[in-house]
Order: C-alpha cells, then structure tokens, then sequence
C-alpha cells in the first residue's frame, strides 16, 4: 500500500468509525495503522479498491476533509530495518531536503526520528539518487512512519526550523 494512501474527502468526527475518503488506488487490510496529516490516528478494517468509505475503530479524535493517512509499519524494538527512498533536488530557493524514520510508541506518541539524508539534507539541486541507512528501532517503539519535507531556515537573529510536507499547503 502506499505511505500516503487514504485522503479524507468529507470531515470524520471524534467517535466516527468510518471515514470518508477519495477512491482507494488499493485494497487495504483489516488492522492498518494510519496516522493522518493532522496528527490523528485510525486502525482500519479492510476496505477494497475503490472504496470511498474506510471503516475504522472509533475515532479518538476529528479528522478534518482533506487530510492524508500515512500508513504505518509495524516494528519490534531493538530490531534494525533499512530505511530508504529516491530522492532529487530540481531547484533549492532555501533550506534542504530532510527524510527520517520516525518511531511511536503504543500509545501513537512520537519517541524518536532517526534522519537518512546526507548530514544537514540535501540543500543543493542533486540527482534522482537511492539513498538508504540502517536504523534500529529504540525502546518502546511499536510503529513507524517515514517524515520527509524541506527544513528552512528564516534569516533572523536566531534561526528556527521549519517544516513542510506534502501534505499540507504552509510550513509549520
């Protein structure tokens, strides 16, 4: 299944146990952990290609129209995994391309992100590239995502991080 699979077409209520969804690409599997855009979870049912609705466990949380689900893979603490993906830089304005493994516990906390770019990302124009790193799952981790976006830097007495993904229209 892809990362980023599952976009909510309408708005899903707190308590909600099914989703609103654009067409599903693929078929998803009972028991899929997803993490969406505004930080909510969902375990689903399956759910079949082309389905415009996703059933899931009651909704801890809204989750409003538009918002993409990641999924996430299951992983056994202290175990390494090889994380990796193609990456290019067709024209840098500011800042640099960063992509990490990012852990949560079983509660769907963030614990940790481990970064696989290059040391201080990819802030030059770089070739379609394969770049991947082992990486070991730390203590209490249960889930894991991949988190890629530009990290920028505004010029100002002191620089502060700022970071986009492609699922959102604005830095935060």
């Amino acid at each position: 299944m892809n990362p980023a699979l599952v976009t909510t077409s309408a708005d899903a209520a707190a308590a909600a146990t099914s989703i609103p969804v654009s067409p599903l690409p693929a078929a998803v599997a009972s028991g899929t952990t997803l993490r969406f855009s505004n930080g909510a979870f969902a375990t689903t049912g399956a759910a079949a290609a082309g389905a415009t609705s996703l059933p899931v466990t009651a909704l801890p949380r809204a989750i409003p129209s538009g918002s993409v689900g990641s999924v996430l893979a299951r992983v056994t603490a202290g175990t390494s995994y090889t994380a990796g993906g193609l990456f290019e830089v067709q024209s840098v304005s500011a800042g640099a391309f960063r992509a990490s493994v990012v852990w949560y516990n079983s509660a769907g906390t963030e614990i940790s992100a481990d970064d696989f770019t290059p040391a201080g990302g990819l802030g030059a124009v770089s070739p379609r590239t394969y770049r991947s790193q082992q990486v070991t799952a730390p203590a209490g981790a249960v889930r894991a995502a991949v988190r890629a976006g530009w990290t920028v830097r505004r010029p100002r007495a002191s620089p502060s991080r700022h970071r986009c993904s492609s699922a959102q229209s604005t830095c935060s």
